[in-house]
């Protein structure tokens, strides 16, 4: 009776032990598939990522280039306008030249035709 028992002890327990492996290798098996599933999405998301940070880089490139165009243009109008300036108040100038000259002849014209009405 006692070896009887022994045995059915040893036997149970080896039937226990090999489904207990068989557990742990089944939970070995569905933890590494967790794991790939796991690494496959996150590189997933990663690649989408980057894909996403590619886009804005070129975005944000396309905007630079197009703010550095627009400063150049803005900066060959404000030369051209400042060239425009110089040329007007040069103009500008000459014609209260001429004006003040002109209004200097005027009047010495007039002072002299006053002493020749005074002098008659």
């Amino acid at each position: 009776w006692y070896q009887r028992r022994v045995r059915e002890a040893v036997v149970s327990t080896q039937s226990t032990g090999e489904e207990k492996i068989r557990e742990f290798a089944e939970d070995l098996k569905n933890s590494e598939d967790n794991c790939r599933f796991i690494s496959k999405s996150c590189d997933d998301q990663l690649e989408a990522a980057n894909a996403r940070i590619e886009q804005a880089k070129l975005e944000f490139e396309k905007e630079k280039v197009m703010m550095e165009a627009t400063i150049k243009r803005l900066e060959i109008d404000s030369k051209s306008w400042h060239s425009k300036f110089l040329d007007k108040e040069s103009s500008e100038k000459e014609l209260i030249a001429i004006c003040d000259s002109l209004m200097g002849v005027k009047e010495q014209e007039m002072a002299e035709s006053g002493e020749q009405e005074s002098s008659s």
